[in-house]
């Protein structure tokens, strides 16, 4: 028998290449009906933990799961491989020729050669495998995952299809020729710029592209725009408008992105194929559960596979969702009494007319940021038009944004008061080099006592008291008090989505 590792891509790119929501959404759902259809190719998994041919991740197929399957067969590995990459290559072109359809007559203004060319030449599926026994599974499965790994690194690099000089790129995908116009033209033809594309005149898609956002339409009853997104920090119950332009009374939205820490570490101690479908039935179950609760918090689920998840989310909601991701997480795939299970969050704080591309790398770069931070926790990066890009890091579970943003909306904590804090840490100045540890602590005292003073003189006398603000930090210098005040100004802006 042989162990066989399989990786479906591209993924990051080909989910985040997106000008609408509708765009991410398509990626994502495509994504798994590729993968699902590669997958239907090995048996289920044998029952009773006999060890044997079946899938051993993922263990159901329509879970959504991640781009990875990995199995056991008892035939020819290559040949099982050739049949997984086979099923998926077919499942992307039924699903075009199901969605090119929906075109009727402004097909003809399509560039169908270089669209299904485009298609054929997308996915890049890579195969690895090993002889594996019952007793040799832990180390097999390690190398196998090596190889897979190498066999990565020297991708095909297949040439582009040809044929496309003084053809303007995509819009979406720049390193793919536009299929909706043609040779020296820099603008989609008029006809297109209605039902059902409804192009802009500057929006040169690829094939790729293009069926993306032909599938997306067909999730336009379901999938919210950045723009309803916003408005259901105000207005929890607001549907779907399509195309209806209005202007939503709070105009920001969060993009959440989390990913599960030390997952590999984790999945190194299986020793057996039915321990890693354990692990992998429990991924199963976080993912259903975060889809539910996103829904709760009035959000868009984009992707909920294994252990990753990529939500939209009303601001008003984003930081409680993900603090109940968290919990989730934890309940879900930690077992009764073993190893504790986290993950790391970024959260993007975006206005709604922002690209949705550039949305989603700030997300991306304040996970990356949670994870460098010594993971277990989230960053909130708030992009504020006509304001300073910031980001602050907090521990699970996330406490002081989830409390100060209703105090700030109350009145309980002066709306002023971060920025008196912000003037007090750049003018407050640092301890000398070479200053003496008693030196050192008076500045820290002196520094603390004013702005216990400062948060004092600020507030009403219902107010929120002072040593609750500064709860758990220990105010050692500027830069302290920099950190302090950059979640300060994070809890008023939410705060603000919270006012009626």
């Amino acid at each position: 028998m042989y162990l066989i590792s399989i990786s479906i891509g591209p993924v990051q790119e080909f989910i985040a290449a997106a000008r609408k929501t509708q765009d991410l959404a398509a990626g994502s759902k495509l994504l798994g009906k590729i993968v699902e259809a590669a997958a239907r190719t090995f048996p289920d998994p044998p029952q009773y933990g006999v060890f044997g041919p079946g899938r051993v991740f993922p263990t159901r197929v329509d879970g959504g799961g991640a781009n990875k399957i990995l199995a056991i067969v008892d035939e020819d590995p290559a040949a099982a491989a050739e049949r997984a990459r086979t099923a998926a290559v077919e499942a992307l072109r039924r699903i075009w020729a199901d969605q090119k359809l929906m075109l009727g007559k402004q097909w003809l203004l399509i560039d169908v050669e270089r669209a299904e060319a485009q298609i054929d030449a997308f996915l890049e599926v890579y195969g690895a495998w090993v002889p594996v026994d019952e007793d040799s599974y832990p180390e097999m499965r390690k190398k196998v995952e090596a190889l897979l790994a190498g066999r990565k690194d020297l991708r095909d690099f297949a040439p582009a299809p040809g044929n496309d000089q003084r053809v303007a790129k995509s819009a979406l995908d720049p390193s793919r020729a536009s299929v909706v116009s043609g040779r020296g033209e820099l603008a989609s033809p008029e006809k297109l710029r209605a039902h059902p594309l409804w192009l802009r005149s500057s929006e040169l898609l690829d094939g790729i592209s293009l069926l993306k956002r032909l599938y997306g339409r067909g999730l336009a009853d379901v999938v919210l725009s950045t723009r309803d997104l916003a408005q259901r920090s105000k207005e929890p119950e607001q549907m779907p408008r399509g195309e209806d332009d209005f202007e939503p009374e709070f105009p920001y939205y969060a993009i959440l992105v989390a990913d599960g820490d030390h997952m590999g570490e984790r999945i190194g101690t299986f020793n057996t194929p039915e321990d890693h479908r354990e692990f992998s039935q429990r991924l199963d179950s976080f993912a259903s559960k975060a889809a539910e609760c996103i829904a709760d918090q009035n959000g868009q689920s984009i992707y909920t596979g294994g252990d990753d998840v990529m939500a939209l989310l009303p601001v008003s909601t984003a930081v409680e969702c993900a603090n109940k991701l968290s919990d989730l997480f934890l309940s879900a795939v930690a077992p009764e009494g073993g190893e504790k299970a986290t993950i790391s969050a970024g959260l993007a704080i975006v206005h709604y007319r922002e690209p949705l591309s550039a949305g989603l790398a700030r997300a991306r770069t304040a996970e990356r940021l949670a994870k460098e931070s010594g993971r277990e926790r989230i960053a909130v990066a708030l992009d504020k038009r006509g304001g300073q890009p910031l980001v602050v890091t907090e521990e699970w579970p996330v406490k002081r944004l989830v409390e100060w943003p209703g105090r700030f909306a109350s009145g309980e904590l002066a709306g002023r008061l971060p920025y008196k804090l912000r003037t007090l840490s750049e003018e407050w100045p640092n301890t000398p080099k070479g200053a003496s540890s008693s030196e050192t602590k008076q500045n820290a005292d002196a520094l603390s006592a004013e702005v216990l003073r400062i948060i004092k003189r600020s507030q009403a006398a219902t107010g929120t008291s002072a040593q609750t603000v500064l709860d758990g930090f220990t105010i050692g210098g500027p830069q302290d008090l920099g950190n302090l005040v950059n979640l300060l100004i994070v809890a008023r802006f939410l705060g603000g989505a919270l006012l009626a």
